[in-house]
């Protein structure tokens, strides 16, 4: 218990890390004091898992925030007037604020 409450962080890292390890060892208790202790590289393959993990993340917290927004499309984009193109608008990439999003107005076709 004492190496776990002096090395919280570094034992989180390692437990979480473990699935990731292409070994087995004969002993994983062993094998986890072992790598908490002298603090082993962690396996890029759990990098890459941190990595997925953050993006889809950031992904959800965008596709939340477009589902939540009234103003744009199902992609987070409007179709706004523009004086570049009176026949067809541009399209915005909408910022989900509405104080923003009044300074442009739809254009309809």
């Amino acid at each position: 218990m004492q190496l776990v409450r002096e090395n919280l962080a570094e034992t989180l890292k390692q437990l979480d890390a473990f699935p990731f390890r292409e070994i087995t060892p004969k002993s994983k208790a062993g094998f986890l004091i072992g790598a908490i202790e002298q603090k082993y590289s962690l396996p890029e393959t759990y990098y890459a898992h941190l990595r997925e993990r953050e993006a889809a993340e950031i992904y959800a917290k965008r596709q939340k925030r477009i589902d939540d927004c009234s103003i744009c499309d199902n992609r987070g984009y409007r179709n706004v007037k523009s004086e570049r193109d009176i026949y067809f608008g541009v399209m915005h990439e909408c910022t989900h604020n509405t104080e923003i999003e009044s300074q442009f107005e739809d254009h309809k076709i």
